[in-house]
């Protein structure tokens, strides 16, 4: 949000709310609690430290929201892995595993080399 000196604080919020209508998620800063936090530094130190703040937040809640997703992938997969094992045997198909009739050496693989721009040697 704006300054209160900068006397836009109505327009701000009018913005804000229609960005709230259309994102998932808003995180809202004031600047003057931003100069309360950083005290006399100058403006874009003052909002570097914010920055980092910021990324800190979406990180960490991106951390959480990621890991209570995978929560809840590792027990839907226990549940269908569950079921699967308490379900009664139904008839069994037999495996067959042919060999291949021959088996190429790798032999006529040549070295690999790079040229100096880091790519493949063809000569």
């Amino acid at each position: 949000m704006p300054f209160a000196v900068e006397g836009r604080h109505d327009v701000a919020e009018r913005g804000l709310d229609r960005l709230r209508d259309l994102a998932d998620a808003t995180l809202v800063i004031h600047n003057d609690m931003v100069r309360e936090l950083v005290g006399n530094l100058p403006l874009h130190e003052g909002f570097a430290v914010v920055t980092e703040a910021v990324a800190q937040i979406v990180a960490t809640t991106a951390t959480r929201v990621a890991d209570a997703f995978l929560g809840q992938v590792d027990e839907e997969v226990l549940e269908v892995t569950r079921q699967a094992v308490d379900a009664p045997a139904g008839p069994e198909a037999p495996l067959v595993v042919t060999p291949p009739a021959s088996v190429q050496a790798a032999a006529e693989i040549a070295p690999v080399a790079f040229d100096d721009g880091g790519f493949l040697d063809r000569a």
